[in-house]
């Protein structure tokens, strides 16, 4: 081989290192690879096979391109990520390949056993030859390589090792790919257990009782675990509660509840259990897998959530869980002091105390800047104390600072974290930090608190340059603010300021933010908002959504922001058709305001 050929790998190597660590999805790469590799060796076919997870009976075929008869054969088979094959259907060096973890190159397949059920397809395909690589992550094989070889094509042992480096960053990517849509899943997942949670706790309180709290709770953590049937066992003297609420298909949980207590009396903190974990009594009834969280009150166990029968557990599962379990005894208690406490009207005052207090943590709600640029902004709790947090920074003429964040449930809990947050904001601007640096200063400092009662808070942090007409954000799982231009008709449209979207801050000690730089030079305005308002429910069970936020904006476009912020109320109650709001309300809204100028 010559040194300009070994070059030339190296070079492709780099570039496909660049690629993978650039992109944060296999699936966008994968074929740019491939045909970066084949570019640089004599095979000229090439396809990508991988693995569900780390399921190994089938594989799905999704990089084929180079192939002509091979993927006509499983054209029946198809699905969104590609032909599913099962593992059998392959020649047996290729799961001798995924057992071993190492490539095998079988030069002429007519010359070896392990090929002799593969020799028609080889023929109808054009390829005598054939090499698999498996792609790893995290030592485990999530995929494999082939490169099949024509008559007069052949592979060297540089080549060979050219292949595996190539076939080990498709597994990094891979790896990279599934880390970002676990992150999503958690945060999908979390945000739908606050709604959840909300709406439950909102029933709580209008007086359907502590049975029906529970059934709703149940058949939540069914939908956002994929279980079958969950169960909640509450057994507390001290505030008079022994009920249990099921939901689900399993009939009889006297078993499953006698288990549940006894591994919590090991105290071995094994929360997940799969098959071959459980008894057989307990598989004998068709239970295939468990999760369960106990619900703690101070120190004292006063019951169990348990979930069952889900096609796999993962640990976002288990901290699904425990935001449930936290929230259950917190909501419990709540309820009854405040039935209690409602009873002498002592509850009004205090509630009252601190929402005025709240109102105090965010008073400045109004900022002008030279340039005809004002930031506004509109809340509502949608109970006297919430969770919905705004700070506005001005920096000088030009420049601004907006901090916009959502605690996790409503109350004096997420009064509490508000005013934490207000206390660490103050000090973390103090230092001039970055936004990413900001936030991954922020979450260390908030991540024990918020860990110890499971709680999280979603966070966005922008920074305003309009001399420079920059905006540089970092995201802690808050949703993406809106941006409005005019298009070449002038008419004004909108898009999203999509980031990362970062995980909330409390969720994991070691998170990192990152930051991203946007030109603003033709934006006219930009929205930011919590999920109160894109997740109001009309009658019909509609949404508001983006759309209808965007749309609530660009048809009241000529008004200044302050405007817009006092109109959102009325428009917020004219699609949901109450006045009720189930989620606290937050609007900002950053705006060039041409008629301050005149």
């Amino acid at each position: 081989m010559g040194e300009n050929d070994l070059s030339i790998k190296l070079n492709t190597i780099v570039e496909i290192s660049q690629l993978v660590t650039s992109s944060k999805s296999f699936y966008s790469i994968k074929d740019k690879v491939v045909d970066k590799m084949l570019n640089v060796i004599s095979p000229k076919k090439a396809c990508v096979n991988i693995f569900d997870r780390y399921e190994y009976k089938y594989a799905y075929l999704v990089c084929k391109d180079t192939l002509d008869y091979i993927p006509k054969l499983f054209e029946k088979d198809q699905t969104p990520q590609g032909p599913k094959i099962h593992i059998d259907i392959y020649p047996p060096y290729i799961k001798e390949a995924i057992e071993a973890k190492k490539p095998i190159y079988i030069k002429r397949l007519s010359d070896d056993p392990r090929a002799s059920g593969e020799l028609e397809i080889a023929n109808k395909e054009g390829y005598i030859g054939r090499a698999v690589f498996p792609l790893i992550s995290s030592n485990s094989v999530v995929g494999f390589m082939t490169c099949f070889l024509e008559e007069g094509e052949e592979l060297s042992s540089t080549d060979v090792d050219f292949i595996d480096s190539v076939a080990l960053l498709l597994g990094l990517s891979m790896e990279i790919t599934r880390y970002n849509g676990d992150i999503d899943r958690i945060v999908k997942k979390l945000r739908e257990a606050i709604a959840s949670i909300a709406k439950a706790t909102d029933e709580l309180y209008k007086n359907k009782g502590i049975d029906s709290f529970f059934t709703m709770i149940s058949e939540q953590v069914c939908k956002l675990t994929n279980s079958e049937a969950s169960l909640i066992v509450v057994e507390d003297h001290d505030i008079r509660v022994n009920t249990m609420a099921k939901f689900g298909k399993i009939e009889d949980f006297s078993h499953i509840v006698e288990f549940v207590f006894k591994e919590e009396n090991k105290q071995r903190d094994v929360k997940l259990f799969s098959k071959k974990d459980l008894p057989k009594h307990i598989v004998d009834m068709g239970i295939t897998s468990l999760i369960f969280e106990p619900l703690k009150k101070e120190n004292d166990v006063i019951g169990h959530l348990i979930a069952i029968n889900s096609k796999k557990y993962y640990n976002d599962d288990l901290k699904i869980l425990a935001i449930y379990a936290s929230q259950i005894v917190l909501s419990l208690i709540m309820y009854i002091n405040s039935r209690r406490i409602f009873d002498n009207k002592l509850m009004e005052r205090d509630l009252e105390i601190v929402g005025k207090q709240q109102d105090l943590i965010m008073s400045d709600k109004h900022m002008r800047l030279d340039g005809c640029v004002a930031i506004d902004y509109y809340y509502s709790p949608s109970r006297q104390i919430g969770g919905d947090f705004c700070k506005l920074v001005r920096m000088d003429d030009s420049r601004a600072i907006v901090f916009i964040a959502d605690v996790m449930g409503h109350g004096i809990l997420s009064n509490y974290f508000v005013a934490m947050m207000k206390g660490v904001l103050k000090t973390l601007l103090s230092e001039e930090l970055t936004p990413s640096n900001l936030l991954n200063r922020m979450n260390r400092i908030l991540y024990n608190d918020l860990d110890a009662l499971n709680l999280f808070i979603t966070a966005r942090i922008m920074y305003l340059d309009f001399d420079k007409n920059i905006a540089i954000s970092s995201n802690a799982g808050h949703l993406f603010p809106l941006s409005f231009f005019r298009d070449e008709a002038g008419n004004l449209k909108y898009s999203a300021m999509q980031t990362d979207e970062g995980i909330p801050l409390g969720v994991m000690e070691d998170a990192e933010y990152e930051q991203h730089t946007y030109d603003i030079s033709d934006v006219e305005m930009i929205a930011l908002y919590t999920d109160g308002i894109i997740e109001a429910g009309n009658i019909d069970e509609l949404e508001y959504g983006t759309e209808g936020l965007a749309e609530f904006l660009i048809t009241n476009s000529d008004k200044t922001g302050e405007e817009i912020c006092d109109m959102i109320s009325d428009e917020m109650h004219r699609f949901t058709g109450t006045q009720y709001m189930e989620d606290d309300v937050m609007l900002v809204i950053v705006k060039r305001e041409m008629k301050e100028c005149d």
